[in-house]
């Protein structure tokens, strides 16, 4: 084992696909570990792929994590719908004293861990990270790379779009429960430096073809991405930031698809269990390889409408679950390596990390940065 600390890190959610991805990749650079879950099955299957021995743990997280946390350095959480489940484990890991790394893509979970525990985390020396995944890492690292773009020519980043485009995308159980989630919760762009509220319907457009990855796909609509929040927590100074998501469906499908999804979501969440039900509970490493994405960012400064200056930033690349495996274990050892010194409070990825470092990181997996 890699004695990065005295004590092991504490993976909750380890039998579902992306908590069964870190733990193997944590594993194999030796780092230990405890790997919790609900059910012990699924825990003992883990550890007879795994390398070398870890303790493993079945847990309630509604029920005292206290004497678990007690055994720990560092939390990692993969038990979603964090907007369910994810507050009871942070409450415990602030309680306790200790850093947080999550894999949430739900918005409001991230808006509500920035208000409720910032100030907290900064009060107890400590580091929380809310979305430390491949959602939202690199739109977080799409815009540190744009403001130091835009920073080089003597002008500043004020507005940035991120549109997100996939092909044969897998999704786990967990996945859809939180999709299920976050359709439940009202959805925020940034505009004019707050947030504003994107009501069922809006924010849907054709797709331009500078845009188009997938060749199935017609439209792109607005939907509720973590950078709205955590964006900020950076750099304050950037007006506007949306985000996109791009689909198959054309325009008056989407707007009857979205008010309606989001009305069910709301109300009748039961209706949409077989979506659920009808996922797997662990991707095989097969599928995950087969989903491939384009993040396309594209930014423009308002300081200067008379030399207006804009830039974009295309990244392409596979295998989203193995990148938030990748993300997470990097910035698991930034915070046990950097200590006392690391930056406290609620963090976006590149608060933690170097945009650099992350940068080359993903590349080192595969993900192509291409600039115009």
């Amino acid at each position: 084992m890699v004695e990065l600390t005295k004590k092991p890190i504490l993976l909750l959610g380890a039998s579902g696909t992306t908590g069964q991805t870190i733990a193997r990749l944590l594993d194999s650079s030796g780092i230990e570990l405890i790997l919790a879950a609900r059910k012990r099955q699924g825990l003992e299957k883990l550890t007879d792929s795994l390398q070398a021995h870890h303790r493993i743990e079945v847990v309630d997280i509604s029920a005292d994590l206290a004497s678990l946390l007690d055994k720990t350095s560092l939390v990692i959480n993969c038990v979603g719908p964090f907007t369910r489940f994810g507050t009871a484990v942070l409450e415990a890991a602030v309680e306790a004293g200790l850093s947080y790394l999550d894999i949430t893509g739900e918005q409001a979970y991230i808006a509500s861990t920035i208000t409720r525990f910032d100030a907290r985390a900064k009060q107890r020396a400590i580091s929380i990270l809310p979305s430390a995944a491949f959602e939202f890492a690199l739109g977080d690292l799409a815009a540190a790379l744009l403001e130091s773009a835009f920073a080089a020519e003597g002008t500043r980043l004020d507005k940035i779009e991120i549109t997100y485009s996939f092909k044969n995308i897998a999704t786990s159980k967990g996945t859809n429960s939180s999709v299920i989630c976050a359709l439940a919760a009202p959805s925020y762009h940034r505009v004019d430096g707050d947030c504003k509220e994107i009501k069922p319907g809006e924010g849907i457009e054709p797709l331009p073809t500078r845009m188009r990855f997938n060749e199935k796909d017609r439209s792109r609509f607005a939907f509720p991405g973590g950078e709205v929040y955590l964006v900020p927590l950076r750099n304050n100074s950037i007006n506007s930031i949306k985000t996109y998501l791009t689909s198959p469906l054309n325009r008056p499908a989407l707007v009857m698809l979205s008010r309606s999804a989001g009305y069910i979501a709301r109300h009748s969440p039961g209706l949409l269990q077989p979506l659920i039900n009808s996922s797997e509970q662990a991707i095989d490493e097969e599928k995950q390889a087969r989903t491939s994405f384009q993040i396309l960012a594209e930014g423009w400064s308002e300081s200067n409408s008379s030399s207006a200056y804009s830039r974009r930033l295309i990244m392409k690349g596979s295998n989203p679950y193995r990148l938030t495996a990748a993300i997470i274990k990097a910035l698991a050892i930034s915070l046990i390596e950097q200590g006392e010194t690391a930056t406290r409070g609620v963090l976006s990825p590149t608060m933690l990390l170097d945009k650099l470092v992350l940068k080359k990181l993903l590349e080192q997996y595969g993900v192509r940065f291409i600039e115009d």
